[in-house]
């Protein structure tokens, strides 16, 4: 087991501020007033048998900015009481990992991020929704060399990683990406 609790008070943060709204490349970097941060992580992992291992991770993290009016150009806001932009209030992960003694190896693994602004000004809702995505690996390892089938985003979930208003007022972003299979080959030397 491993664990961290952390508290950090900032005081001139850098942070990129959008100078229009919805904008992706119109940004400036800022100094912010003051601002806090604080959480924890905890991971286990354990072996409850010779060919079985089991792994989690959590975390939790609470951003604010304390003291942040921000003033470019022709934006005038105030960002105090906001959140830290792309900062998840919760990360989690899993997995088990089955080794047979004449080299089968197979593995599933989850992760799950809550959902999170892209803006550090303009929050009227989360625009980044929570997504959870499991990756599934079957193989063969021996003493030197393996040979693996790969499986990334295995229920192909579609969720906005990021999006934004165009300078045409049409909504543009990218999605996670989709399911994808793959063959991955590992030598030891």
């Amino acid at each position: 087991m491993n664990a961290n609790a952390y508290w950090i008070d900032w005081t001139d943060q850098q942070v990129a501020v959008r100078l229009s709204p919805g904008a992706v490349f119109d940004t400036q970097t800022v100094n912010a007033g003051k601002s806090r941060l604080y959480g924890f992580e905890l991971e286990l992992s354990g072996r409850p048998t010779n060919t079985l291992n089991l792994y989690a991770g959590a975390g939790y993290s609470n951003t604010k900015f304390t003291d942040f009016d921000v003033t470019v150009g022709e934006l005038s806001a105030s960002a105090q009481g906001n959140e830290f932009a792309n900062a998840p209030r919760w990360t989690l992960s899993g997995g088990a990992t089955w080794r047979h003694p004449g080299g089968i190896t197979a593995n599933v693994n989850a992760n799950y991020r809550s959902a999170v602004y892209q803006d550090t000004v303009d929050q009227a809702f989360r625009d980044l929704p929570g997504r959870t995505i499991v990756n599934a690996k079957l193989g063969w390892q021996g003493e030197n060399f393996g040979a693996y089938l790969i499986v990334s985003n295995l229920f192909d979930v579609q969720k906005p990683s990021v999006f934004f208003l165009d300078s045409d007022g049409r909504t543009r972003g990218l999605l996670t990406d989709p399911r994808t299979f793959g063959l991955s080959f590992e030598g030891r030397f």
